[in-house]
């Protein structure tokens, strides 16, 4: 009875009636087909109006006319399992940003190289300088991904402030 937070069987008996139809249905028809049910988990409201997710094992006795069964707390199991999903989740999420990460630098490093390479080719004033803002983009992105991957791997590094108006003014100019 503590578990509900109920102190009389009627109070109990008021819990379980907080069970989803669809939960008593399913119990009821396992138990009249089969005689007994293990391990049916169900949500039900504790006396306290929390809710509280239990596991329930029973066996129906039809010519006594009653059921009985086992009820165990299995609400901070479920907790940590939705914990760790979420956990797992986040990793997986690592290591798509990860792959990302070097493929995009695998993508950035030839832009880089070409920008400074044209710049030797390209006398004109404007064709150098969009080959520098070019390579200046470049270089931005790269170190940007380098950034994302060491988080990624959980390495501390040294943070710095960054305006992004001046980043982003910089590399529109042209």
């Amino acid at each position: 009875l503590e578990m509900f937070g109920g102190k009389t069987s009627e109070e109990v008996k008021q819990i379980f009636a907080t069970i989803p139809t669809a939960d008593r249905d399913q119990i009821f028809f396992t138990l009249k087909n089969q005689g007994t049910i293990k391990n049916h988990e169900i949500t039900i409201r504790r006396f306290d109006k929390t809710e509280a997710c239990v596991s329930f094992s029973g066996t129906l006795f039809p010519d006594k006319g009653y059921i009985e069964g086992v009820l165990i707390d299995v609400t901070e199991r479920k907790r940590l399992e939705a914990k760790q999903l979420r956990a797992q989740r986040i990793e997986s999420i690592g290591v798509l940003a990860s792959g990302m990460a070097h493929d995009l630098k695998n993508l950035l490093v030839p832009v880089k190289m070409a920008a400074e390479l044209l710049q030797h080719k390209y006398e004109d004033q404007k064709s150098k300088s969009m080959l520098t803002s070019i390579g200046l983009s470049a270089e931005q992105s790269i170190n940007l991904v380098q950034q994302v991957l060491a988080f990624v791997r959980g390495v501390e590094g040294d943070r710095k402030s960054t305006r992004l108006n001046s980043v982003t003014v910089n590399n529109l100019v042209c």
